[in-house]
């Protein structure tokens, strides 16, 4: 399933640089979301450099930039072990024809085909990456600390957001909302840890890499 997901946006990789750009290194997806970490990061900077910077450590006014830019550190560790490492296998896989293997997604199955008569295409292994990089304790540890500081930087930060006048939520529901927010936060970083600690304490499967 990795396999596939990985496959489903080098395929949409035409639509880089709105599809302007010839073999551009980047779907128009990666971009956006470059696009959005570059803003957020850069707005957070200002902001912290505006505001907390004249606070000492112990005032709490430094939780959101310190953990930021823990997080900043663990994107580019993250993107180096997985989306740009040079380390990558390659694999044999049948892609969904219309990008999502629709009759597969009661099974579990999104983004692969098991019918033989869809040609098979070489693919980026990216399951046997991340069993690589799972099945060390210290990378486990390193990702689950930083996946963990990630929560902390939403719980604060979104306690913070919801009753900015902006949001123009009624202050009877901020309490709720926030409550809300921490839940889905907590179910994010329960999706991640799993990823994590399920490929360090399940048996690999054995996948045939090709040239």
């Amino acid at each position: 399933e990795a396999n596939g997901e990985g496959y489903f946006f080098d395929r949409i990789a035409w639509t880089g640089g709105l599809g302007l750009v010839k073999d551009s290194p980047l779907s128009i997806v990666e971009e956006y979301l470059a696009l959005a970490l570059l803003l957020h990061v850069s707005v957070a900077l200002k902001r912290s450099w505006d505001i907390s910077i004249n606070y000492c450590l112990n005032t709490g006014r430094w939780n959101m930039l310190l953990s930021g830019l823990t997080i900043l550190f663990f994107l580019t560790v993250h993107l180096a072990d997985i989306r740009f490492s040079s380390q990558m296998k390659y694999t044999m896989l049948r892609p969904p024809p219309y990008f999502v293997a629709w009759p597969g997604v009661l099974e579990g199955r999104v983004f692969y085909e098991t019918d033989p008569s869809i040609p098979l295409q070489r693919v980026r292994d990216l399951y046997t990456r991340e069993v690589e990089l799972f099945k060390d304790l210290g990378t486990c540890a390193l990702y689950t600390a930083c996946i963990v500081v990630f929560w902390f930087h939403m719980l604060i930060g979104w306690k913070k957001l919801v009753p900015a006048d902006a949001l123009q939520i009624p202050k009877d529901h901020v309490k709720n909302v926030t409550y809300l927010g921490w839940v889905a936060a907590t179910a994010i970083v329960s999706m991640y840890l799993s990823v994590v600690w399920y490929t360090y304490y399940a048996p690999p499967i054995k996948v045939e890499n090709v040239p």
